[in-house]
C-alpha cells in the first residue's frame, strides 16, 4: 500500500506541473507549493521539481536563492547546482559571496563546480596567498590526517615552482580536497595546486612514490583511492611497475574496481611508457575482467581525444623511445671513452666499441652504468613485447599508414627497427592495389624478395604483408629469401594458417566447421582469449552464448555462436560444445548482461561468406580450428 500512495504521490507532482508549470509565475499559491516539492523529502520528487525549475528559471530563481539560507545541505546543494545551469551575474556574485563562510563539503563541490570553469575560462591564477585562504575556509578539515595511514611529515617534499616546498599543512588540504572526489578527479578547489606544484616528474617523482608505497601498505582501503590518483598525476615512471603489478593482484584478488583505478593512475601518468601499459591492460583484459580492460580503452580514449588523435595514432605516437633522441648517438662512459649503445636489429642492445657492434657492454663500465643498461634492457623487452601483440593486430586489421608519416615513424624510432627487418611490408597505390613488397637489410637499405634493391617512392600507403595479399610465386620467393638470410619474423607472416571461401561456401552465412566439438569449458576460454575474443552476452543462469572477434578496419564481426553449456565462472571440470561461426556488420548486434539480440538461422544481419573480406575470414575461421583443437590441414581433410 505504502509504495502504491508514493507512486501516486510522484504521479500527482508530475501532472500538477505538466497542467499549472506555465502559470506558476506570479501565483503565490503554486509557487509556495513548488518551494515544498524543491524541499521534499522524498529525492525522487525534489528532483522532479529541479528539473523543472532549472527549464524555468524566470520563475524559479528566487524560490532557489532563497533555498541557499536553509539549514539543510542537502537543500543548499541542489539549489545550488540548479542555480548553476543559468548561471546570471547576479546569481555568481551570489556563489562567490557565499563560498568563504559555506561549512558543508558537499554545497562547496558544488560552488566551485559552477565557478571554477568561469575562473579558468577567464585566465584567472591563483597564487599561493589565495591557496592559504582557501584553507583558512575549511580548517575544520585540515584539523587531522584524511587518511590513519598518511603521515604527511614522513613523506618527501612536494616542490612548488617557485622553488620552496609544500608545508605539511598544504599537503594535507590538497589530499583531503582530493579524497572527497568519486573515482580519480581533481577536486576544483585543489586544482589551483597543479598549476603551483613543480612540472618536472623527476622532482615530484619522490613524494609520489612515498606516497603509493603508504597507500599499498594499508588496508587500501576504496575510499583513500585518491593517493592512486595523486601518484599518477606526480610521479615519474618509478610509479609504473608497481600500478602495473597492483592491477593484476586487484584482478586476481576479486578487486576489480580497484584494478581500474590503478589503470587509470597508469594513464595519468601520461608518458609514453605509461600509455604503452595503459594499452596492454586494455588488451590484457578484453574478455576477463573486461571492466579493468574497458576503463583501460577508456583512459587511452581520453587521451587520443585531447590530443586530437585516433586510437591507433596514438598508438603510434605512445612508443617509448627509452631515452634516445632522434638523429643523435646514444652514449655511455668507459674506461677507454664513451661508447654507443643501439637497440639492435635483433630487438636487444648492441654496442659499438672499435667500430664494431658488440653484444655485450664495454669492460669496467661503472656500477650506475650496469644499472642503467640493466632498467633499459628490461624497458625494451616490455616495448617489444607490447609491440609484437600490436603488430600482429595491426596486421589483421591491414592497417595502412600514409608512406610518409610511415618512414617518419619507422625510420627514425629505434624501437621499432627489429620490425623492419624481420617483416615483410607491402606498398599500396591510390586505388588499393599492392605494388611492391620489401623488408629491411640490417645495413638500413630496403630489398625485394629476389634480394634486388628497393627505393621508396614519393607516394602511395606502407603495411604489414598478410599471406593472402601475395600471389603463389611471391609467398614461395618470399620464403626462400628469409630462410637463405636467416630471418625468423617477429610477428607470424607467411606461416599463418590459410582458410579461404569455395565456391560451395560463398552463399552460406553460418559454418559448422566446429559445430559439435567438445571441449573443457576452461580449455575454450583460455584459446579463445588468448586469440583476441571477446566474451558476448550473459544472459539467463549466467549463461553465455557467444564469442565474437571484432575487425573494426573491415568494418566486420566474427561471431562463435550455439555455445552450449558455457556459462559465467564456469568449472575446470565442466564441458562445453561449440556452435557455428558466423560473420556480421559491425555494431549491427548489441551485446550486453541480458541482452537477446544473437542472430539466428536467416537473420538478415548475417553476412555471406562471399561479403567477409577474406584476410577476415581466413583469421576468424583460423581461429575457430585452433579454439576447438584442429587445423586448417585437419579441417580440410574431414
Amino acid at each position: 500500500m505504502a509504495s502504491n500512495r508514493n507512486d501516486c504521490l510522484v504521479s500527482n507532482v508530475k501532472k500538477f506541473i505538466s497542467i499549472y508549470g506555465k502559470e506558476l509565475e506570479g501565483r503565490s499559491e503554486y509557487l509556495a507549493m513548488m518551494k515544498t516539492w524543491l524541499q521534499h523529502s522524498r529525492r525522487d520528487i525534489a528532483g522532479i521539481a529541479h528539473q523543472y525549475a532549472a527549464a524555468h528559471p524566470e520563475w524559479s530563481r528566487e524560490l532557489l536563492l532563497d533555498q541557499l539560507d536553509t539549514k539543510k545541505a542537502e537543500e543548499r546543494t541542489k539549489a545550488v547546482n540548479t542555480l548553476s545551469k543559468n548561471l546570471s551575474p547576479a546569481i555568481r556574485a551570489r556563489f562567490e559571496s557565499l563560498l568563504p563562510k559555506e561549512k558543508s563539503d558537499e554545497v562547496r563541490l558544488e560552488l566551485y563546480k559552477a565557478l571554477d570553469p568561469l575562473w579558468m575560462s577567464e585566465g584567472r591564477n591563483f597564487s599561493r596567498a589565495d591557496m592559504t585562504e582557501r584553507m583558512s575556509q575549511v580548517s575544520k578539515r585540515l584539523a587531522k590526517p584524511v587518511a590513519p595511514w598518511l603521515d604527511e611529515t614522513a613523506l618527501p617534499p612536494l616542490p612548488l615552482k617557485d622553488g620552496s616546498a609544500m608545508s605539511v599543512e598544504e599537503v594535507r588540504h590538497l589530499c583531503s580536497s582530493l579524497a572527497l572526489m568519486p573515482e580519480l578527479d581533481i577536486h576544483p578547489e585543489a586544482r589551483p595546486w597543479f598549476d603551483l606544484i613543480c612540472d618536472d616528474r623527476k622532482a615530484s617523482g619522490p613524494f609520489a612514490l612515498a606516497l603509493l608505497k603508504a597507500y599499498l601498505s594499508s588496508k587500501v582501503e576504496p575510499k583513500f583511492r585518491f593517493a592512486l590518483g595523486l601518484a599518477g598525476r606526480l610521479g615519474d615512471e618509478a610509479i609504473l611497475p608497481i600500478l602495473n603489478a597492483q592491477v593484476d593482484a586487484w584482478a586476481k584478488g576479486s578487486r576489480g574496481k580497484m584494478a581500474e583505478y590503478a589503470a587509470a593512475a597508469i594513464a595519468l601518468q601520461g608518458s609514453e611508457m605509461a600509455l604503452m601499459i595503459t594499452d596492454d591492460i586494455a588488451q590484457r583484459y578484453r574478455s576477463k575482467n573486461a571492466n579493468i580492460g574497458s576503463a583501460a580503452r577508456e583512459a587511452m580514449q581520453e587521451v587520443a581525444t585531447a590530443r586530437g588523435l585516433s586510437i591507433d595514432q596514438l598508438g603510434d605516437a605512445i612508443i617509448p623511445w627509452l631515452g634516445f633522441v632522434p638523429g643523435q648517438p646514444r652514449l655511455i662512459p668507459s674506461p677507454k671513452g664513451d661508447n654507443e649503445v643501439r637497440i639492435g636489429a635483433e630487438g636487444k642492445l648492441a654496442y659499438l666499441i672499435d667500430g664494431k657492434l658488440k653484444s655485450t657492454a664495454p669492460a669496467g663500465i661503472s656500477a650506475d652504468t650496469k644499472a642503467e643498461l640493466k632498467t633499459l634492457a628490461a624497458q625494451l623487452r616490455a616495448v617489444l613485447k607490447a609491440q609484437k601483440a600490436r603488430h600482429n593486430r595491426m596486421l589483421v586489421q591491414e592497417r595502412r599508414w600514409p608512406l610518409s608519416d610511415w618512414q617518419k615513424l619507422y625510420l627514425s624510432h629505434p624501437a621499432l627497427r627489429p620490425f623492419l627487418v624481420h617483416q615483410i611490408w607491402g606498398l599500396w597505390n591510390e586505388q588499393n592495389q599492392l605494388i611492391a613488397s620489401f623488408r629491411q637489410e640490417e645495413d638500413g637499405s630496403f630489398v625485394s624478395a629476389d634480394e634486388s634493391a628497393f627505393a621508396l617512392p614519393a607516394s602511395g600507403s606502407v603495411g604489414l604483408i598478410h599471406p593472402l595479399h601475395l600471389d603463389g610465386d611471391a609467398h614461395h620467393e618470399w620464403k626462400q629469401h628469409l630462410a637463405a638470410a636467416g630471418i625468423k619474423p617477429l610477428v607470424p607472416q607467411l606461416e599463418r594458417p590459410l582458410r579461404l571461401v569455395s565456391e560451395s561456401e560463398k552463399g552460406l552465412t553460418e559454418g559448422d566447421w566446429v559445430r559439435g566439438v567438445k571441449l573443457g569449458g576452461m580449455t575454450f576460454k583460455g584459446r579463445a582469449d588468448r586469440l583476441g575474443w571477446i566474451r558476448g552476452s550473459v544472459v539467463d543462469g549466467g549463461g553465455i552464448e557467444s564469442y565474437r572477434k571484432p575487425f573494426p578496419e573491415a568494418g566486420v564481426e566474427a561471431l562463435l555462436t550455439d555455445l552450449d553449456g558455457m556459462y559465467i565462472g564456469i568449472d575446470p571440470e565442466s564441458q562445453i560444445s561449440l556452435g557455428c561461426v558466423c560473420f556480421i556488420k559491425l555494431g549491427s548486434v548489441l551485446f550486453g548482461s541480458y541482452t537477446y539480440d544473437t542472430p539466428g538461422k536467416g537473420d538478415s544481419r548475417l553476412l555471406s561468406f562471399s561479403q567477409v573480406p577474406p584476410i577476415v575470414f581466413s583469421e576468424a575461421v583460423s581461429d575457430a580450428l585452433l579454439i576447438a583443437g584442429k587445423t586448417v590441414e585437419e579441417e580440410e581433410e574431414d
